[in-house]
């Protein structure tokens, strides 16, 4: 049987084998084996130099753990070949354990140890560069200070320069420093305090200037003044500033060199106010035909009048503003009327013709003086019943805010009376049931106007809550300030729909909220009928009302 026929690929190898030179491939086998040494060698030399480190850091943690053992070692040879040195063996590795702790321990401390000391020299370095800085802020400082110094006198040079007329046009003039700001406010400021003007208002300062040495007073009293305290300046500062003054004179102490009074020579006491801003009335629309007498028979239920003034003419300042106040609160309240089937009107009065000192206010209950005025219905020529029959006595408060519920009733009620009757006629006769006034009083030659001084606050603030509310013959009272205030918009032409609203409570109506069944704004006064009592007249309901001009 034949053997079978080698494969072609294997046949073309073994042919090119043959054919291949014996030499080329001896030297490219060596080459390789070369290279492969010297690699080799590489690799035995770094592993050489490696164990040799790891020897040599060995044997030192050993011999310092045989030092902390106490054990003696013998001397490791040096690794200079590849033979391990022999190593003693221990037979407690507790104590093995306890040394090699302890040498960690001590590396640990010398590590913080050295921290430490850094740590304490950082310290020392950022002491040192603090100090270093504070002082050269002060030196700053130091110098800033001298700085404004300087710059704050050579302004005050300046300032005298100006003043006499000898400063340069050509120079420009800066803004003065902080210093210069307040060392004049101080000088206006003193002067302000000694001048006639807060004098009349500074009754304790006038009584001390009044005292010996007339004019003068201590100088620590100026320090103490309330604007001198909030400037916080120093006496030092004070001092110059009152030097300073024009119009102010210091007396120096024995030294010589402190101020010990400040003051104004030949002194003269002001006079008070004429008008007094809180105990001041403004009274407008009189009737041409009334004079001081009359004002003070009217107005002086309310307290002790100690001045009446009316206007100049009708061309003056208070008579425009009368005119001002009675075209802008068109409906007034000058007849007091209730509620009642005959609309009873009662008529202010005073004085006690029954010889009754007192009376019992029937709204609110109290008793008052008669002197002190009341409204009642007149009775056979007599201001008030004999006593024992009862009668409606209202005091002069309790008419006044019957007056004001009378007035926001008509408020209310009158547009609608308007829809049900037209023309003026409903108006009108609801106008005279409720004594409501709402004739135009534009004329300035049909009134007169005053003001009034009151003895005190509470009486001015009385007098102007009751004839704010109810005229008497058809004059009202309001506040000074609220006087002072129109003065001020006339004079710099606001018109009344064009000021502000009043800031006198007195003077404002609160309106009605919510509505009644039939639609109309509800009456949440208590204007309405009082309660029914056997001594009354029936009284008639604001719906009734309504009904009666239908």
């Amino acid at each position: 049987m034949a053997a079978p026929e080698p494969e072609l690929d294997a046949v073309v190898i073994s042919q090119e084998r043959v054919e291949t030179p014996i030499d080329a491939i001896v030297n490219e086998d060596q080459t390789s084996l070369a290279k492969q040494v010297v690699s080799n060698s590489e690799s035995i030399e770094t592993l050489e130099k490696l164990l040799i480190g790891f020897h040599t850091e060995t044997s030192n943690q050993l011999q310092a753990i045989m030092a902390k053992l106490d054990v003696e070692s013998t001397t490791l040879p040096q690794p200079n070949n590849l033979t391990p040195a022999p190593m003693m063996k221990v037979d407690s590795s507790a104590d093995a354990w306890r040394a090699a702790a302890s040498i960690l321990q001590d590396q640990m401390n010398d590590k913080s140890t050295s921290d430490e000391e850094q740590l304490k020299v950082l310290k020392s370095n950022t002491e040192e560069l603090q100090r270093t800085l504070m002082e050269a802020e002060d030196k700053v400082q130091k110098l800033q200070s001298e700085k404004n110094k300087y710059q704050h006198e050579k302004e005050l040079l300046e300032q005298k320069l100006r003043e006499g007329k000898q400063h340069p046009h050509n120079l420009p003039i800066e803004f003065p420093s902080n210093e210069t700001v307040i060392h004049n406010l101080l000088i206006s400021q003193i002067e302000f305090y000694f001048s006639d003007h807060h004098l009349k208002r500074d009754k304790p300062l006038m009584q001390k200037l009044t005292e010996d040495p007339v004019g003068f007073i201590p100088f620590l009293e100026v320090t103490k003044f309330p604007k001198v305290r909030t400037l916080g300046q120093d006496q030092e500062v004070v001092t110059r500033a009152v030097l300073e003054s024009k119009y102010l004179e210091t007396r120096m102490a024995i030294d010589g060199r402190t101020v010990e009074l400040v003051g104004r020579s030949a002194f003269n006491p002001p006079k008070s106010q004429e008008f007094p801003f809180r105990r001041t009335v403004f009274i407008y629309g009189i009737p041409p035909d009334k004079n001081d007498g009359w004002i003070r028979q009217q107005f002086d239920c309310f307290g002790m009048i100690q001045k009446v003034k009316f206007d100049s003419g009708p061309h003056s300042g208070p008579r425009n503003v009368g005119a001002r106040l009675l075209r802008k609160d068109t409906h007034r309240v000058t007849r007091l009327r209730l509620g009642n089937k005959d609309h009873t009107e009662f008529q202010f009065m005073k004085g006690t013709p029954n010889h009754m000192v007192e009376y019992m206010c029937h709204e609110c209950k109290r008793l008052k003086q008669a002197k002190d005025g009341y409204y009642s219905r007149q009775t056979n020529g007599e201001s008030m019943p004999p006593y024992g029959q009862e009668q409606h006595i209202f005091c002069i408060q309790c008419s006044a805010k019957k007056a004001e519920q009378n007035l926001k009733w008509y408020n209310d009620q009158a547009p609608h009376v308007g829809r049900r009757i037209p023309g003026r006629e409903g108006r009108e006769q609801m106008e005279s049931m409720l004594g409501i006034d709402t004739s135009e009083r534009n004329d300035v030659n049909s009134f007169l106007t005053c003001l009034v001084v009151y003895e005190s606050q509470r009486q001015a603030s009385k007098c102007v809550y009751v004839r704010s509310r109810l005229g008497i013959e058809g004059c009202f009272a309001t506040h000074f300030h609220n006087y002072t205030r129109h003065k001020k918009e006339m004079a710099q032409g606001i018109g009344i729909e064009e000021s502000p609203a009043e800031q006198e409570v007195t003077h404002k109506l609160i309106e009605s909220r919510g509505k009644n069944r039939r639609g109309m704004a509800r009456v949440s006064s208590p204007l309405g009928p009082p309660a029914m009592q056997r001594w009354r007249s029936a009284p008639i309901a604001p719906e009734r009302f309504s009904r009666s001009f239908n």
